[in-house]
């Protein structure tokens, strides 16, 4: 799903749509970088 269109009518659900999206964004970042090697290798 794409942030180009809201997919509530209502604001309460847009707004709630956009912090779970801003909170799984986050969670990708942080396991990113505190999961995955730095230098790209997999982990054995």
């Amino acid at each position: 799903m794409d942030m180009d269109h809201m997919p509530c009518r209502s604001q309460e659900g847009n707004a709630l749509f956009f912090r779970i999206s801003v909170l799984a964004y986050s969670i990708s970042v942080m396991f990113k970088s505190d999961v995955l090697p730095e230098n790209g290798n997999v982990i054995k």
